[in-house]
């Protein structure tokens, strides 16, 4: 089922609204959702795609086959050549909404539980990784110039504290802020959001994924 709605800007846009309970599924998974991500609103093959994700074309392959039996997929164009034509893949339609009621979810907390798991698991793998590397086995704990209150993995007690010593950054503090101030610096931290991924394709694009891959994550909720 499709239906369209005027956009922000008044301009029609196609939104593909799920219909089925396995659409869902499939779309609120986080081990699922990975794989259609690549083809949302843009065409890949699936060799194209498998690179971005850094899985294999096995893997893919069979995701891809699950997407489209389930109408979430459609093939978007065909290249000829000598052999097997390439195939290229593109989502149903610019934008994907799923009702809550078709999710497999009693409530939004199970639902950001579920979604945010592999996330926090791979935060914390990384944050790990990272300091053992570095040899930060210890903490240190101290306040900057600023005021703000500090406690980060440290090498030991010696040394400099400051941003440039960090291995990987994680933080989090309870703000008092106004309304004003809150919706200010919701708006700051998108604007990053935007850039660093602006700054992501850029780079893809132009190094063929000889980067490296970073976890990059914000929030800033009432607490």
């Amino acid at each position: 089922m499709k239906a369209s709605h005027s956009s922000r800007k008044g301009d029609r846009t196609e939104v593909f609204v799920v219909a089925t309970r396995e659409q869902a599924r499939l779309l609120t998974d986080p081990a699922s959702v990975r794989f259609f991500k690549p083809f949302l609103a843009v065409e890949r093959s699936q060799k194209e795609a498998a690179a971005e994700l850094g899985c294999t074309l096995a893997t893919l392959h069979y995701r891809v086959k699950t997407f489209l039996a389930a109408g979430l997929l459609e093939v978007s164009s065909v290249k000829k050549r000598a052999g097997r034509p390439i195939k290229r893949y593109r989502s149903v339609a610019p934008e994907v909404f799923v009702p809550f009621s078709l999710t497999p979810y009693a409530d939004l907390e199970e639902s950001l539980r579920d979604q945010l798991a592999p996330v926090w698991t791979a935060l914390v793998s990384g944050l790990a990784s990272a300091y053992w590397q570095a040899g930060s086995y210890g903490r240190k704990m101290f306040r900057d110039q600023r005021g703000v209150v500090w406690t980060s993995p440290a090498t030991g007690a010696e040394g400099s504290n400051g941003p440039e010593d960090l291995q990987a950054f994680y933080t989090d503090i309870g703000l008092p802020l106004s309304e004003h101030d809150y919706r200010h610096f919701m708006g700051r931290l998108a604007e990053l959001y935007l850039e660093i991924c602006e700054h992501a394709v850029r780079a893809s694009e132009a190094r063929a994924g000889r980067e490296r891959t970073y976890l990059f994550q914000v929030g800033l909720v009432p607490w």
